[in-house]
């Protein structure tokens, strides 16, 4: 029996902005099966950073010039998440398979715009909860399933991950909204 090769998709990232910096384009480099051959990014300084881990992608200012060149199987939504709906539904709209980073939209009727739009489009669709094919998650899953936990009275969840390095500014953001809470908290036990 002949072997089969996988094609090798050919990807465009719509956003290359801090998420797509720290995790997606990173996590793309490793991937076998895949190439980025298109990047989308309105910031001279993200797409030129993006560009170098992909020197082969052609470069877009807006997604939209990216989805209109067909240069793509697939598209990666990085963008901020006031404008994943808006990208969403323009990828299923060219028949492009989609992967929304979350959250999927800003409000509910977007979120239902873009659901009607993926059944519809018949192409592949994907919200970023990559936690969910976690094996923990699996296990926890499989162990609900079959009644090994017991009947559910209350969830506490906990996420961590690896430790990123953290702009300054994020750093001092992060500090100012902890200080808030500990005075909001303090006037309300007062």
């Amino acid at each position: 029996m002949p072997s089969r090769s996988l094609k090798t998709l050919q990807l465009g990232v719509a956003g290359c902005g801090r998420i797509a910096q720290l995790v997606h384009l990173p996590e793309l480099r490793r991937m076998p099966v895949s190439r980025v051959t298109a990047l989308a990014e309105p910031e001279a300084k993200h797409r030129e950073a993006a560009k170098a881990l992909f020197p082969q992608a052609r470069e877009f200012r807006d997604y939209r010039e990216l989805l209109a060149s067909a240069a793509v199987d697939a598209l990666i939504v990085c963008l901020p998440s006031s404008l994943h709906a808006e990208a969403a539904l323009a990828a299923l709209k060219a028949g492009v398979p989609v992967y929304v980073e979350k959250p999927l939209a800003v409000d509910e009727a977007s979120a239902r715009a873009v659901l009607q739009a993926w059944r519809s489009s018949g192409v592949l669709g994907m919200v970023g909860f990559n936690y969910r094919f976690h094996p923990l998650y699996l296990r926890a899953k499989a162990a609900l399933e079959e009644g090994a936990l017991g009947e559910v009275v209350a969830v506490r969840a906990v996420f961590s991950s690896a430790a990123r390095r953290l702009a300054i500014r994020r750093i001092l953001q992060l500090a100012q909204v902890v200080f808030q809470i500990v005075q909001k908290t303090s006037v309300l036990l007062a």
